[in-house]
């Protein structure tokens, strides 16, 4: 009797193992059929709305400066004379499309089509391109980089563009998707 209880207590934490193991693929999925579906609620149970925009303008304002440098060269009176000014202003216009755009009420009005509120054609920057991962030169990998951060990388090789959707474990069995890392 002790042997089959034994087995079954073996089986019973081999089974809660891979189920833990397996639950980012689960969430993933889950996520993926609420988009497709346009499910609000099912989208905002995976994704963590704070962290996904303080990481989105942390990249954008990086890659504003970058590109103020880049066009700048060496000259200083461009570097912080005029790219600066150019920064200072464009600052408030990233903050504004990100806080519209990643946002339930933003998502949910991108889905029927629109723009958020505000938020016209010509009122900010243009948004990176995702790779187009319906294409056949499109890949999508998914791996654990740590035991509490998932990482679903969708690639494009005919632009080599990745963007990285990093997912985070909240509890025991649930993830968020907490911050992009854009090309």
């Amino acid at each position: 009797m002790s042997k089959v209880i034994t087995s079954l207590i073996g089986a019973g934490i081999l089974g809660a193992g891979g189920y833990l193991y397996a639950t980012p693929w689960i969430s993933i999925n889950q996520f993926r059929e609420a988009i497709q579906a346009k499910d609000m609620p099912g989208i905002e149970r995976h994704v963590d709305f704070p962290s996904l925009r303080t990481s989105l303008k942390d990249q954008l304002k990086a890659k504003l400066s970058e590109e103020i440098t880049r066009q700048s060269g060496d000259n200083p009176l461009v570097n912080f004379g005029m790219g600066a000014f150019g920064y200072a202003l464009a600052e408030p216009m990233i903050n504004a499309a990100v806080d519209a755009y990643i946002s339930p009420a933003g998502l949910k009005t991108l889905m029927a089509g629109s723009p958020p509120e505000g938020m016209g054609a010509d009122a900010g920057p243009q948004a990176p391109q995702l790779p187009d991962t319906s294409s056949s030169d499109a890949s999508v990998s998914m791996a654990y980089k740590t035991p509490n951060l998932f990482v679903v990388a969708a690639s494009d090789s005919s632009n080599g563009q990745t963007v990285r959707f990093n997912f985070e474990r909240r509890e025991l069995v649930s993830w968020k998707l907490t911050s992009l890392t854009l090309p």
